[in-house]
């Protein structure tokens, strides 16, 4: 092959590349622009209000209007993002947030995911922890079904494989970690599956060890079943 012709291959290559890079994130765009569309509801829709707050949960109300301050500290982009135009309402919320099994992880730093399950308060109560920001969530599948307790670890198990952190420190910026703009493989659990169960299992493994190195050789092992989980597709 000429020197030219070589050349010209790469640049071919290249732009069939970035063709099918741009092709992708345009569907993206528009399957996540749909996505918004069929769960738009109006702000009255999504927030308690006032009146009717001080009628049917009046102790609630009157806790909330005692924090007013606190709850006005926060910074002008979480009040834009508020569901509801009410000085309590909040981001963020949703029937994702009280999911009895949550995988949370982190939107910047270091990447790396947990499992969030109720536990016993220091009053005597299991409950549901709340994640705070900086922390993307997966409480329930494409469907909407709440995940159960193996496939929250299923999940977390490949968000912290190697090759998975891999990806998403190489593929985002440190401040700015995105599961919706990810692209790896990520199914929805299958009992059924042997792979999935022994992802799940080497998760919670994990998930019980303080040692770093034992953590270290699990991620390398989870890495190894999704790649052959992957092959499976």
């Amino acid at each position: 092959m000429e020197p030219n012709s070589r050349e010209f291959y790469k640049q071919c290559a290249f732009q069939k590349f970035c063709n099918t890079v741009l092709h992708n994130e345009a569907c993206d765009t528009h399957r996540e622009l749909r996505r918004h569309k069929a769960k738009e509801v109006t702000f009255s829709d999504m927030t308690l209000g006032i009146s009717e707050m001080m009628t049917t949960n009046p102790e609630l109300f009157d806790y909330l209007l005692n924090h007013q301050d606190l709850i006005n500290s926060q910074s002008e982009k979480s009040k834009v993002m508020h569901r509801g135009e009410e000085f309590y309402a909040l981001s963020k919320i949703g029937p994702y947030t009280f999911a009895d099994y949550i995988v949370a992880a982190r939107d910047n730093t270091k990447f790396c995911a947990t499992v969030i399950e109720p536990t016993n308060t220091p009053w005597g109560e299991i409950k549901q922890s709340i994640c705070v920001k900086h922390t993307m969530i997966i409480g329930r599948t494409t469907s909407g079904k709440f995940i159960g307790k193996d496939e929250a670890y299923f999940i977390a198990g490949i968000l912290n494989s190697d090759i998975v952190i891999q990806y998403m420190q190489n593929t985002f910026k440190s401040n700015g970690y995105s599961l919706k703009k990810s692209h790896f493989y990520l199914p929805e659990y299958d009992k059924t599956n042997s792979l999935h169960r022994t992802i799940s299992k080497l998760a919670k493994k994990a998930s019980g060890l303080d040692d770093e190195i034992k953590i270290a050789k699990i991620q390398r092992e989870l890495s190894k079943v999704y790649i052959e989980l992957c092959s499976t597709r």
